[in-house]
């Protein structure tokens, strides 16, 4: 009786575990591939061709060298293919306030533009109106929109 009450225990267990093998993880919300990767994490100085998986919850949740494991599906995909990613990294050099003045000296290269620009227009400008100049550019709504800037 022993032996049989084991043998059902281990084929019990086994069809569990078939059953787990065949429950896939829900799809990613977004698989990058191919990115030439800068990471925070230390030791991995050098960059590296990957990839990046964003869970649903919007938080990374992989980052590897090469391709992606085989079978891992995600809602979005994009490959980029030429461009750097630096996940983790948070950049508080911002221009946002700019965006204020788009479409000021449109047939000014570059530094024809910083003139107008820094010499012109925003030394009128109070303190409180670059902080409202920020506010709007990083509005849900605005062409400028970062993503996920909350003011």
């Amino acid at each position: 009786m022993k032996t049989l009450t084991n043998f059902v225990l281990i084929l019990s267990l086994s069809l569990a575990g078939v059953n787990v093998a065949q429950t896939q993880a829900p799809p990613a919300k977004l698989l990058i591939t191919n990115a030439l990767l800068l990471t925070m994490v230390p030791g991995q100085e050098k960059p590296f061709t990957g990839y990046i998986v964003v869970g649903n919850d919007e938080t990374i949740t992989a980052i590897g060298k090469g391709s992606p494991p085989s079978g891992l599906s995600a809602t979005t995909k994009y490959d980029a293919a030429g461009k750097w990613i630096i996940p983790g990294f948070i950049s508080a050099h911002s221009h946002l306030w700019q965006s204020a003045y788009r479409g000021l000296a449109p047939d000014k290269e570059l530094d024809g533009w910083l003139t107008v620009l820094y010499v012109e227009h925003a030394p009128k400008s109070k303190a409180e109106d670059f902080y409202w100049f920020t506010r709007w550019s990083a509005r849900p709504s605005s062409p400028r929109h970062n993503g996920g800037l909350q003011l």
